[in-house]
């Protein structure tokens, strides 16, 4: 059976007949929608948080806003690119870093959104939240190939009302930098029992980064 994707989850076909107005107003402002920061300057997308955007939410976290944004650009970017689902096959992992990844990023199409076997990565959203399982992530590249952002999902499954998220957006040209700030040894369980039951853990955002350039290159090779 075919796993539920969040994209489906969060927008459905609703999200659909708006993503077309985001493209053509950004072609009329003469705006690059793939660089995140003109995406949100555009009033189709800020109207569109408007309705998404809990605000209840906000009142209590209001750095909230931020991933709200970047769900939605991640979302459009995917979109934009023909909603790709990349799924990552467990028994072909390979955590031997290929030399030149700092270098070499190709997403196809720019975007796409990379799914991971259930319940192997796990990470959590700050230090004192719970650890969640890794779904999978939106990756999406701007169209001048200087920016990536990335969008982890977390403890996404069928009951709850939603997902937890972890975002990143990176530099390409830092990325030799962000990645060598990564876990020794790399993606080791921390969670009690982790070892015993085969779990990987995401400690950082460079293990993040890491891991979804990894999970790219492997699935595209």
């Amino acid at each position: 059976m075919t796993r539920l994707n969040p994209y489906e989850f969060a927008f459905g076909d609703a999200i659909e007949t708006r993503f077309p107005s985001v493209q053509r107003e950004a072609q009329l402002a003469r705006k690059d929608a793939t660089d995140p920061a003109q995406f949100a300057s555009l009033p189709t997308v800020q109207r569109i948080l408007t309705d998404i955007e809990s605000p209840s939410l906000l009142d209590e976290h209001p750095a909230a806003a931020a991933e709200y944004l970047t769900l939605l650009y991640a979302a459009f970017r995917f979109w934009q690119a023909g909603k790709p689902v990349l799924q990552l096959d467990r028994e072909d992992w390979n955590e031997a870093a290929p030399a030149a990844l700092h270098e070499l990023i190709e997403i196809p199409s720019g975007a796409c959104y990379l799914q991971f076997p259930e319940r192997w990565f796990w990470t959590q959203i700050d230090a004192s939240a719970p650890h969640e399982p890794l779904d999978g992530i939106f990756l999406a590249q701007s169209a001048d190939g200087r920016q990536l952002v990335l969008l982890a999902v977390l403890g996404f499954r069928v009951g709850r009302a939603g997902f937890s998220q972890v975002s990143l957006t990176v530099a390409v040209s830092d990325l030799k930098e962000a990645l060598a700030e990564a876990s020794t040894p790399l993606f080791a369980p921390v969670m009690d029992g982790g070892t015993e039951a085969g779990f990987r853990s995401v400690q950082s955002a460079a293990d993040l980064l890491l891991l979804s350039l990894l999970a790219l290159v492997q699935t595209t090779r």
